[in-house]
């Protein structure tokens, strides 16, 4: 039985790493944040294009905290995507405020900023932007509606890291933009473990002080706190992106992804076209379709790449209606 996904093969390639990075912190005996914490908050947020990193517990802690950064709460709306992960909406409730559910626009699987425009309300505070499979959301007229109506906009790059829009990394645009690196992203600790990037420095040491449960300063105490990344997990994001570029650029490369597609439907008749392939050239994820006429490749077909740690993996979506697969590449 083929696994769907196997995270063992993955971290073979780079195993001595790995258990020299967990070793330098067992050493250090700084097991909650710590330097080895800050380096990776500094080094993500440079990669997004942004002055300020903070790490927490999960996307979901991300999330929370930063619609909490906001003061986002009871009585207040926030715009979210229909097609996403449950925590775009779920974060949303714990906040206390409504998830306002928007269609997507079919090219971009993310928000479609018409009928976001059409769904603001008087009570609607923020709109959560979720780049899914690695394809940013249309963020020049979401920006544009959002600054011109008075709302935050909060980023969901947990699949999309790297990925750039119009010349820029996501996270870059929004207000906050959140990551996830539970262990099947794209950029995946050695357990769960998420960050909140901004360039916005109020709202950088607002995050810091609810993961910190308001420990600055002392005299604003009252919200409740969420878990910190954990050193010992989260240093393989180190090793893995940015300081091993092959390894990297491998698993995050959407032609390269593009390629091993097109490598196992050979034959099949299934021709595999990048959609939108302009602004994904970073991003794990990549959407292929069936080109009209063709057949549906086998789950065993697309899995036929030895040499590819992790497997393909890919979600068929079944009537044919909805033509579109989904891919997640592992190792080259």
């Amino acid at each position: 039985m083929i696994p769907q996904i196997d995270l063992t093969r993955q971290h073979a390639a780079l195993r001595e790493e790995l258990l020299a990075a967990a070793a330098r912190v067992l050493a250090s005996g700084r097991f909650i944040l710590g330097p080895e914490g800050k380096a990776l908050e500094a080094e993500v947020a440079a990669l997004c294009g942004v002055r300020h990193g903070v790490g927490v517990a999960s996307g979901t802690d991300a999330l929370h905290l930063s619609l909490r950064a906001l003061d986002v709460g009871p009585g207040d709306e926030v715009i979210t995507p229909a097609f996403s992960f449950v925590a775009s909406a779920s974060a949303v409730l714990h906040a206390g405020a409504r998830p306002v559910f928007v269609d997507i626009d079919l090219e971009t699987f993310a928000l479609d900023p018409a009928q976001v425009e059409r769904a603001i309300t008087p009570r609607t505070r923020a709109v959560i932007a979720v780049h899914l499979y690695g394809h940013p959301a249309d963020m020049d007229p979401l920006m544009e509606i959002a600054r011109r109506r008075g709302l935050a906009v909060v980023e969901d790059a947990a699949q999309a890291i790297g990925a750039t829009y119009a010349g820029r990394p996501v996270g870059s645009f929004g207000d906050l933009t959140c990551l996830s690196f539970y262990p099947t992203k794209n950029l995946g600790a050695c357990g769960d473990a998420g960050m909140v990037v901004t360039d916005k420095e109020e709202l950088a040491e607002r995050v810091r002080r609810l993961r910190d449960h308001v420990s600055r300063p002392r005299a604003n105490r009252g919200a409740a706190g969420a878990g910190h990344i954990v050193t010992i997990g989260s240093v393989a994001d180190r090793v893995v992106y940015p300081g091993n570029a092959a390894y990297a650029a491998s698993k995050f490369g959407a032609r390269a992804l593009h390629e091993v597609v097109r490598a196992e439907t050979r034959g099949s008749g299934v021709r595999a076209t990048l959609v939108s392939p302009g602004p994904t050239d970073t991003a794990l994820w990549d959407t292929v379709r069936p080109e009209p006429g063709g057949g549906l490749p086998s789950r065993e077909q697309m899995l036929s790449a030895g040499d590819v740690a992790g497997a393909v993996l890919f979600a068929l979506t079944r009537p044919a209606t909805v033509n579109v697969d989904e891919i997640r590449l592992g190792r080259a």
